[in-house]
């Protein structure tokens, strides 16, 4: 689903989701590969996804709603600028545990960083037990994620041929910690517990160009 504003007044805005229900094909325990080639399971990719992106022309300065009438000096500094913005999020993608015997529901009702899933409800197999538990389940993701990144920049008419760009650019602007995947490897004392970083820190970018 898509949702677009055409450029208007100084704005424009584009909006996207999407419900993502993806199959493939796998099989239930190792020995089963050639037996069910055909068999189809949901994809482990996240089931939500949401995406923004708005560009705005800062309404101050000469030919612009405020300031209009703006010292050539003072609008050389704070007229004509133009900010964009780009938005994105998606819910966790659905956790697999492999082999594992599952007694008990994993899923908890407020999951924590350090305690993701119901640990307690996993054990693992002895030699040749054949696979019982579904390849995942409902409610059972990890960490949802969402990015920001920004864009203001400003045109500067030097004279009739030459005009300079200036542009700033932030990536990941909130400088926001996104959690990664809990371990699902039972043999590790880790198992259960987020504790990587999904994203990396804020990055920032200048450019200026000369356009003749």
């Amino acid at each position: 689903m898509k949702v677009e504003r055409p450029f208007s007044r100084g704005i424009s805005l584009t909006a996207a989701y999407n419900y993502n229900r993806e199959w493939t094909d796998g099989y239930f325990n190792d020995p089963d590969i050639y037996a069910n080639k055909l068999t189809r399971i949901p994809a482990a990719s996240p089931r939500h996804r949401m995406s923004a992106g708005v560009s705005y022309d800062l309404p101050f300065g000469r030919g612009r709603k405020f300031l209009s009438n703006l010292h050539p000096v003072l609008n050389a500094m704070i007229g004509g600028w133009i900010t964009s913005h780009i938005y994105m999020w998606n819910s966790g993608s659905f956790l697999r545990f492999g082999q594992l015997i599952v007694n008990g529901d994993p899923v908890l009702d407020n999951p924590t960083r350090d305690k993701w899933f119901n640990t307690g409800a996993f054990t693992a197999p002895q030699g040749y037990t054949p696979r019982t538990n579904p390849y995942q389940y409902d409610g059972l993701t990890g960490p949802g994620y969402w990015n920001l990144d920004s864009t203001i920049s400003k045109n500067f008419q030097l004279n009739e041929r030459f005009r300079m760009e200036f542009r700033l650019e932030t990536y990941n602007t909130t400088n926001s910690f996104m959690l990664s995947n809990p371990s699902v490897d039972v043999y590790s004392s880790l198992f259960g517990r987020s504790t990587n970083q999904a994203n990396t820190g804020r990055e920032m970018q200048y450019t200026l160009r000369l356009h003749f």
